[in-house]
Parts: C-alpha cells; structure tokens; sequence
C-alpha cells in the first residue's frame, strides 16, 4: 500500500487537553506537579441522541491518571523501563562469534521483545519505573540521571552519573535497560576540554550497572585509543540470556569532521560490562570489522530482540556520501553473534525539499512482521541535551518479517520517537506534534484512531514504558519558560486491563529510547 497522509478527522479524533493548569505541588526531593486530569473523548454532533436519551461516549484508551514535572533546572528525561516478571526466555543455542568471543542467545519472538532480555532472576511484578535523561549541575554542565518512580507521590530513589571528567564533561543516558534486580544505564560522556593535544574534544559511552536503589555496583567507559573519531555514542542496548549486554549506536571511524557521519556500531559486553566483540555496519552491504572512511552517515538508534537474533534500526546514507544525500530509514536483522540475516532502507518521499532525512526511531515485533516509527525532516540541535533531533513528519510503517514494506503511513507536522501496547485497543506512539508533547492511537492498519497533546507548550514524548497493569508511563522534556524540564506523564490502563502482546494490538516495550 502507498504511503498516506494523515487527514483531521475532527473533533470526534482528536482531544487536545493542556495540563500545566491543574494539581498542586508536592516537594519530594525533586520538583513534581500533580495533575488528576481524566481525558475521554470528545462528542460531535454526529454523535447526539435524539430526544432525552443521552449516548455514553466510548472510553477513552489515552486517558491521564497523573503527570508531574522533575529537577530543579534545566533537564530532560530521555529513557524509561519497567521491572516486569515475564516467562524466562529459552535458549536458542551457543554459537560463538569469530575469535572465540561469547555470543548473544535469543529468546522468543514473543518473549524476549516484551522484556528486552530480562533474565529469570527479575523481581516480582511491579515496583518502579527508571527513567533515566540528564539534569544540569550546578557548573552548568549535564550529569547522567535516573529515577525510581512508583507513582505520582512516590520518588523510590535518584541518582546522578558523572563517569566524565567531573564538573568539566557533559554526561547524559540514552538507555534504561532492566536487569535481574536492578538495571544497566546506558549514557555517554562530551569532554570539549580532554587532556592531550590530541583529543581537545571526545564523546564517548558508558554503561552503569545499578541495584534497585540505584546504587552503583559498577560501571565502564568504551573509549577508542589512538582513534580520533570524537563522537561514539550507544543509543540504546538490550540484555542477553547469560547476563551481557548488546549494546548499539554510532561510531566514526577517523576524524570528526561533521554530526552526519559515522558507522552502525553493535557491541558485546558481558555482564560486567567487560567488550567481547564489536561490529559495524554500512546499508551497502559490508560488515566493517575496522571501521569506515566516514563519507556516509550510518547510524543506529534503537535494538530489539526477536526469534533467533536482534533488530537494529535507524538511518543510513545508502546513495553516497551524507554531504549530498539524505538519509533513509535503515533496518537490519543479525543473529546472536551479529552476522546481518537481512538490511533493508526506506526512502522518504516528499515535496518539501526540506523534509528529506529519515531516521527509524523504534521498531517492534507486530504479528509475522514488525511496525516502525521514525521522524522524516531536518536535524535541529538541542542545546540543553547536546542533541541533534529530527523534526518534521512522522513515519509508520508495517514490514514483513524480511523488511518489506506492507504499507506506510505519514502523520503530518509530527515526530516519532517510541511505541508500546495499548491492550486489544491497537498501538500507542509518542513523540510530539505541532512541536508539543503528543501521544497516539494508532489501528491495526495504522491508522490514527485518537490523540493526545499532553502539554500546549514546546516538548516531546522520548520514551515510554508498559507496567505490569497494562499503564503506560511516557517520560520527555517539555518548556517552563525557556527551560526545558523533564516530565513523566502516566496514562491510564487499558479498561479492559490488558497489556498486549506482540499481535497486531501491540507488542512489549518494558525499555525506551
């Protein structure tokens, strides 16, 4: 099916609801405003009953059970994760990768895509949320943050990460993922004032393994010696059954010379954050065991686990060098030990000249296939987070289980950036629209069905997390003035309290990005 453009469909579709007027605030250590506002739908006059008798509106599936705001200056959540008990994950055998390194074994489809890995030793059902971004110290400078949160009332425990130089390195979590008892926080350092003549100015990851109190246990930094690329970053990372991690992102081969560069970077780490191997990927087809010329931008933003491997997903630059040809949104299938199955683009056609890169977001298991959403746009930096993000018009797309594309949608003046379950009432996306903090429903065919903007002020939706109880915990960055401040939103459980699997209704997402 060619791709569409989404059209308003009225009031009957769309509940537009500003909040920043509701609730009062509760000092718990971080800044949090309480809103009790309920959505449910709006009625047109298409929908009125004759006489006296008066028609009860369907429910509504975004409704908000609370919201509130977090830290003290300026912030921005960027990841979440939930702590879920789900059926342990089978093995799918121990293949080793070259050179003797230990491989990733794979749940189920099923399985493994709704707890990203999550081994037999997780906790019981419920308890907190961690969502994890960066706030600003008091130098000015970012510290890596994550938060427990239970509820609207309840901060379970906060801690701030800071493996850069302290107080001189900008340092921020892309990633939350769920680990036996506690979690793995995945982030980066920026140091624009390194020590060494060679190395004014480097960006590179780290991972923080934490308990349930996120207390520390242990952490590690993937610098690359002699090599002064400057920008390496892992965006997001899954758990293995034997307790590693995969973790992917980006990473440039030589010199930085620009943001659009780089490589498909997959790294194994064990469970104590220890590499095994690495990997990188170009669309054209080649597996770069030692890097790129950096003429091309290919980038990975987001990984999922799936029967017999992993996805990878973001954006490539498969016509040539990045300088004069947009990206495209980029897929590919590996197995455990990170051979590629398949790689498929997906180019972005549109008569604004300007609209012209895109960049897959999140992908999920959906039926015998997948649904992807991404951003297709132009880049914008964001100061207060060191970050280039795409806006623009948002991107849906069901594949087939080899990437083909079944059909594609296209949501006007929006960015995608996660999707997770809503129970039997579809697939909720979020991001922002009309540059608010958005939230959707979206049909089995992909249509939109509902929306949401959580905020009348500058934000975005950048990660969300399904609870135990089917709720979904939507975690951002929204405008106070001209600061930007972090925000969770909580929407409502399903009525019917389901949380989906990975049919057409939705598939899991205990992680985000």
């Amino acid at each position: 099916m060619g791709q569409g453009t989404e059209n308003d469909r009225g009031a009957t579709r769309r509940q537009w609801l500003g909040l920043l007027a509701a609730g009062g605030i509760t000092a718990l250590g971080t800044a949090l405003i309480i809103t009790g506002v309920q959505v449910s739908p709006t009625t047109g006059d298409d929908n009125e009953s004759e006489g006296d008798n008066e028609t009860t509106p369907a429910p509504s599936a975004l409704s908000v059970a609370w919201d509130g705001t977090y830290g003290t200056g300026p912030s921005a959540f960027t990841a979440a994760a939930s702590q879920r008990r789900l059926p342990e994950a089978p093995s799918a055998g121990g293949n080793a990768s070259a050179g003797g390194n230990a491989s990733a074994t794979n749940a189920s489809a099923t399985n493994a895509s709704a707890q990203n890995g999550t081994q037999s030793d997780a906790p019981d059902v419920g308890g907190p949320v961690a969502v994890g971004g960066v706030r600003t110290t008091e130098q000015g400078m970012g510290q890596g943050w994550l938060l427990g949160v239970e509820g609207p009332e309840s901060t379970t425990f906060e801690a701030g990460f800071a493996p850069g130089r302290a107080g001189d390195a900008f340092d921020a979590v892309e990633s939350v993922i769920p680990a036996g008892d506690g979690w793995a926080v995945v982030g980066w350092t920026h140091d624009p004032a390194s020590d060494g003549a060679d190395a004014a100015d480097s960006k590179y990851p780290w991972i923080v393994r934490v308990g349930p109190d996120g207390d520390q246990r242990w952490q590690e930094t993937y610098p690359r010696p002699n090599v002064d690329s400057n920008r390496d970053v892992f965006h997001d990372g899954v758990r293995t059954p034997d307790g590693g991690f995969l973790l992917t992102g980006v990473t440039l081969g030589e010199t930085f010379d620009d943001t659009r560069r780089g490589d498909g970077w997959l790294a194994r780490v064990d469970a104590q954050g220890q590499l095994r191997w690495q990997q990188t990927y170009a669309s054209g087809g080649a597996n770069n065991a030692d890097w790129s010329d950096d003429e091309r931008y290919d980038a990975f933003t987001t990984i999922r686990a799936i029967e017999g491997g992993y996805l990878l997903a973001g954006a490539s630059t498969p016509q040539g060098t990045s300088d004069t040809n947009p990206a495209d949104g980029w897929v590919v299938a590996v197995d455990s030990s990170g051979a590629r199955q398949w790689s498929s683009t997906y180019e972005f056609a549109s008569e604004d000249a300007d609209a012209t890169d895109l960049s897959i977001a999140d992908v999920r298991p959906a039926g015998d296939g997948y649904l992807a959403v991404g951003t297709a746009g132009s880049y914008e930096y964001i100061r207060s987070i060191r970050e280039n993000q795409l806006a623009g018009d948002g991107w849906i797309a069901r594949l087939d289980a080899e990437g083909g594309v079944r059909w594609k949608r296209t949501l006007t003046d929006a960015a995608l950036r996660t999707a997770t379950p809503a129970g039997d009432a579809g697939r909720i996306v979020a991001g922002s629209r009309a540059s608010q903090p958005w939230v959707g429903l979206l049909g089995a065919d992909g249509e939109l069905i509902e929306e949401l903007t959580l905020q009348t002020v500058d934000g975005v939706v950048s990660s969300a997390a399904t609870r135990d109880d089917g709720a979904v915990v939507l975690a951002g960055r929204r405008d106070d003035g001209e600061t930007p401040v972090a925000f969770i939103t909580q929407l409502a459980p399903p009525s019917n309290g389901s949380t989906g699997g990975d049919g057409s209704g939705g598939s899991g997402n205990d992680g985000g990005n």
